[in-house]
């Protein structure tokens, strides 16, 4: 059970951070953002064959601050 808990959480996190990345300036990592939301947004279920290292990953980026601006994550 714990572990449900704990891959819902990042699941959520992954999701913000996703959501956050597509909305930031067009660069690679603002497109790939978007492609994977909305293979998501339209398959749920998509989101089980995700890595959770480029879920960690996609959450790390989300927090750390672009070097000409701060992480617009909340």
């Amino acid at each position: 059970m714990e572990q449900a808990i704990v891959y819902d959480l990042l699941n959520q996190q992954f999701l913000h951070a996703l959501k956050e990345l597509a909305a930031r300036p067009a660069d690679d990592d603002q497109k790939m953002a978007a492609d994977i939301l909305r293979l998501v947004t339209d398959n749920p279920q998509a989101i089980h064959v995700i890595d959770s290292d480029y879920k960690e990953a996609t959450i790390m980026a989300c927090w750390t601050p672009q070097i000409s601006s701060q992480s617009h994550c909340s």
